[in-house]
């Protein structure tokens, strides 16, 4: 019996601490699952040490701007002895994000490219006001304060110019607005001598027309003028406030118009525009909206109040109509443009929608 006792004794604290260690281990040497954000093209590497019968996962989880991507590595260890083992789990990955843009409707005003500076050589200006372009896209500048059209390639490129300060055929005074045919001619509302003068589009003078004086083909400071689709009727507001239409070689046709806030009055024409249709869009700028009339000049509707609102202005000046019947017009003292949509020619009905505003 004594023998037996001893050996109890003996073995007892040993299968005790076998039995016990990796319950006590356990708590101090298992391992938790570690998450580890990377970036793109990059190496993790997690070493942990195991104790007895523990199990180690590590997850990597890849995050970028393009989406979420994760991936997972798992590495399990297990041990029914005392020993220590060390596990090194490396994950590696590489992810191009490619990030695609794409313009659901007509223009998205995307900046391209610019050309000029201040000054008075070629290619620069002195407060450019009027712009035009001809079917081939070469794009007039009304130089307004140096007295003098520009022509450049669309690309911006320099072509040839006219124009000095004087009151002579082919000479300007403050030149407002300016209107090109798909030929290339070019008229131009030379508003400080109230007159309207023609050239080539390579600046050769054609004709001229008008004097100061509110009569039939006179005019008090002409600014805005625009052409018909054909380019054989220019529409020209002076500050006489009315629209006189005439042919393009200047002969009288009609007006309509007068000073006021009424349908079909106006304060300040400063801007024209005509559609594919004919219809003719003012902006009627002191009185902060735009009117529209049929090409006979019969009143159709209008939009606009003064203020900061989408379709609200603080003095509208220049207008311009595409292809498309969306009507985009320089809101001045608001420092944006505003486009408009319109329903198709049902001005009984017309609902003016404001799709895009920049500034």
């Amino acid at each position: 019996m004594n023998v037996r006792f001893w050996i109890v004794i003996f073995l007892f604290p040993v299968l005790f601490g076998l039995s016990f260690f990796p319950l006590a281990c356990s708590k101090y040497l298992s391992v938790s699952p570690s998450v580890t954000t990377i970036t793109p093209t990059s190496t993790v590497t997690n070493t942990q040490t195991l104790g007895p019968t523990s199990t180690s996962t590590s997850t990597a989880t890849l995050t970028s701007t393009a989406g979420v991507n994760t991936a997972t590595s798992t590495s399990t260890s297990t041990t029914t002895s005392t020993f220590t083992s060390t596990m090194t789990s490396t994950f590696t990955s590489t992810m191009t994000a490619t990030a695609t843009s794409t313009a659901t409707s007509g223009s998205c005003g995307v900046y391209s490219s610019q050309w000029g500076s201040f000054g008075a050589t070629n290619g620069k200006f002195d407060y450019p006001h009027g712009l035009g372009l001809d079917g081939s896209d070469n794009v007039y500048v009304l130089d307004s304060q140096n007295n003098r059209i520009q022509k450049f390639n669309s690309s911006g490129i320099y072509q040839t110019q006219w124009g000095s300060a004087g009151s002579g055929n082919g000479q300007f005074s403050d030149p407002f607005g300016i209107a090109v045919d798909s030929s290339g001619n070019v008229y131009v509302s030379d508003t400080g001598n109230n007159r309207v003068q023609s050239f080539t589009s390579t600046g050769i003078y054609i004709t001229q027309w008008g004097t100061l004086g509110t009569g039939n083909g006179q005019f008090n400071q002409p600014l805005g003028i625009a052409l018909n689709s054909a380019g054989t009727t220019v529409y020209v507001g002076d500050g006489n406030n009315r629209i006189e239409v005439f042919t393009s070689a200047g002969v009288y046709v009609n007006q309509w118009g007068s000073a006021g806030s009424g349908n079909g009055q106006f304060s300040g024409i400063y801007g024209i525009a005509l559609d594919s249709s004919n219809n003719v869009f003012v902006a009627d700028t002191n009185n902060q909206r735009i009117q529209v009339f049929n090409a006979s000049g019969v009143y159709q509707s209008q939009w606009g109040t003064l203020g900061t609102g989408n379709g609200q202005f603080d003095n509208p000046f220049s207008i311009t109509v595409s292809s498309t019947g969306i009507v985009y017009v320089s809101d001045r003292d608001n420092y944006r443009v505003q486009e408009f949509d319109l329903p198709p020619k049902n001005w009984s009905t017309c609902k003016v929608i404001i799709t895009r505003k920049a500034g």
